[in-house]
């Protein structure tokens, strides 16, 4: 299932939505060793459309926060 199926998904509860975005978001993570730029990881529409999501919910997914310079 892609993040875009995952936040489309009428069928999944809020929960079951958190919980498939964190499962992707570690997936990613363990099998991309590409480093994003802080740049590219504030301008990712990836994490913009989960981050807008989770807004409106009370879900938590934790996205990766650029260390260092602006």
């Amino acid at each position: 299932m892609t993040i875009e199926q995952v936040l489309k998904s009428d069928e999944l509860t809020e929960v079951q939505k958190c919980e498939k975005l964190n499962e992707i978001k570690t997936q990613l993570e363990n099998t991309n060793n590409l480093q994003l730029s802080p740049q590219e990881t504030l301008a990712s529409p990836l994490y913009f459309e989960i981050a807008k999501w989770a807004a409106g919910t009370g879900c938590s997914v934790e996205l990766p926060i650029p260390m260092g310079r602006p």
